[in-house]
């Protein structure tokens, strides 16, 4: 068996084989990661979703400090002034099995800086994909809101249309609107005494948090791994299987009938040959004839 796999394509076939296994390993504990990171999303929700509100500044120490695993989806408040010019829409945005935007509205902070406030989903209509809804006004004046901190979602690098934004990346958003925006953005609960889906908004209440616990990522953890096992399993059997055909032909010998033994066409001739004849059968309508 080793002299087998010492063979040349035996060894580059098992070479590719522990390169796919390495591969499969690393996908593997890719999928751990995305498992542990849901993991901490989730308990983070359990221990701050329903907790009550602080002010903002409690978290958010400046515009740069941002949300991590301990203070996402952290209820908070503070007052500001919603900018007077257009909202940004987030395009592609299904919710039910209809189109729509998510409507991100910049708020300006007493400090300065800008927080994104996300207040909610307007569908896109029937219309087509260049016709953009009418969004309500947002509240003028001062106003104080109060909602969930959630970090800026990853850039899809899709430079936007005006107005309109790929994803909630504060990056992008400051590009579009200027001046210091806040690493993190603001999921709405209730502006003043409005909740945020109240019919008078005009908009239907921003989507809650995934409590999606990964599971799915713990099966394919296990997958990946056994398929670089698997892989390892095919060409260990396959260079069995040549190893097995190759000493059993050598000791077989030439001369031999497949699957056969030294000899044994010459014992079968004997026993052939010294094997008594067969009484013929006699049938029912040969013993009438007679």
């Amino acid at each position: 068996m080793i002299q087998t796999l010492r063979k040349p394509r035996w060894l580059r076939a098992l070479a590719g084989a522990f390169a796919f296994m390495l591969a499969c390993v690393w996908l593997g504990q890719w999928q751990l990661g995305r498992y542990e990171h849901k993991q901490a999303t989730v308990r983070a929700i359990d221990r701050n979703y329903a907790a009550e509100p602080v002010p903002l500044r409690t978290i958010l120490p400046t515009p740069t400090s941002g949300v991590t695993e301990a203070t996402l989806w952290r209820s908070v408040t503070t007052t500001g002034t919603y900018d007077g010019a257009s909202p940004l829409l987030v395009r592609n945005r299904p919710r039910d099995g209809d189109r729509g935007y998510e409507v991100v509205w910049p708020l300006r902070l007493p400090d300065g800086s800008t927080l994104l406030v996300d207040r909610g989903w307007i569908s896109a209509g029937s219309g087509a994909a260049a016709d953009l809804p009418t969004v309500p006004p947002a509240p003028k004046g001062e106003v104080t809101v109060t909602g969930w901190l959630r970090w800026g979602e990853q850039d899809l690098d899709r430079p936007p249309a005006k107005g309109q934004l790929a994803s909630i990346n504060y990056t992008v958003a400051q590009r579009e609107i200027g001046g210091t925006v806040n690493h993190a953005y603001l999921v709405l609960g209730s502006e003043g005494s409005v909740k945020a889906g109240d019919p008078s908004t005009g908009l239907a209440a921003p989507g809650g948090p995934d409590r999606d616990e990964g599971w799915n990522n713990v099966s394919y953890f296990g997958q990946w791994w056994l398929f670089g096992l698997v892989a390892i399993a095919m060409v260990l059997y396959a260079a069995r299987r040549e190893h097995l055909e190759e000493t059993g032909s050598a000791a077989a010998g030439p001369g031999v009938a497949a699957g056969g033994t030294p000899g044994a066409s010459a014992r079968r001739g004997r026993a052939t040959a010294t094997r008594p004849p067969r009484p013929k059968k006699v049938r029912i309508w040969d013993e009438e004839d007679e």
